[in-house]
């Protein structure tokens, strides 16, 4: 699977037609639909995905992965995709963890990892990208739907700022910066953010320590891609 930037100078919530409240429901990729969720890709992004990408897409569990619809009309304007990872046994990347800070992922769990983000430019303003997150985080925090995670996390290039803030707005902080994360933009370098669920995942070390050994585990195959939003 890959994750990829979205739009590297992009506010998801910029103040375009903030005046007007869009009702939006949010429905499942599915084998319906999954063109949509390329062409919202295609429009907004400034990497094409590959057909892997959407065929990984249909597989990953229907709550982390969704288009945003207008309420009274068949009209897609935004899409999320995640997937459920352990950040500290990822194998088969060829950089570490690095950089100027601690990175506070506890060994043997799991983290909600947001690969794709993206709202269509003319509904941008209206919090979707904000609704989408939240969308998603909600639901990897309901019991009944059988996830274990601790919390969520992304790249972010150095460079972005809105999108910088715009996570930082959702509660999300910068776990450390990993320097030459990417090959074909300058500067090549990325935040680590991350929001946890509670404290306790949070601050491992105040609660039974943490392997700092673990910060120098892989994350991502420089090929697979990198960041969103």
């Amino acid at each position: 699977m890959c994750a990829f930037v979205i739009g590297l100078k992009v506010n998801m919530d910029a103040n375009i037609h903030t005046d007007v409240d869009v009702d939006v429901v949010f429905v499942p990729v599915s084998e319906g639909n999954i063109e949509k969720l390329r062409e919202l890709n295609q429009t907004t992004l400034e990497v094409k995905y590959p057909d892997k990408f959407y065929q990984n897409a249909l597989r990953l569990p229907k709550q982390l992965v969704c288009l945003c619809r207008k309420k009274e009309a068949s009209v897609f304007i935004g899409s999320i995709c995640c997937r459920i990872e352990n950040p500290c046994t990822l194998r088969g990347s060829r950089f570490s963890w690095g950089g100027n800070g601690n990175v506070n992922f506890t060994p043997n769990v799991d983290m909600l990892y947001i690969m794709t983000l993206n709202v269509l430019p003319s509904y941008r303003g209206r919090s979707l990208g904000s609704r989408l997150v939240k969308h998603v985080l909600e639901a990897v925090q309901e019991r009944k739907n059988g996830f274990n995670c601790k919390g969520a996390y992304l790249h972010v290039w150095t460079e972005n700022k809105d999108a910088l803030r715009f996570y930082q707005r959702l509660g999300f902080k910068v776990q450390c910066t990993i320097n030459n994360y990417y090959r074909r933009i300058s500067p090549p370098d990325c935040h680590i953010v991350a929001l946890f669920f509670s404290e306790e995942d949070e601050n491992p070390q105040l609660h039974g320590g943490r392997n700092s050994s673990s910060q120098s585990n892989a994350l991502m195959n420089r090929e697979e891609g990198k960041e969103i939003l």
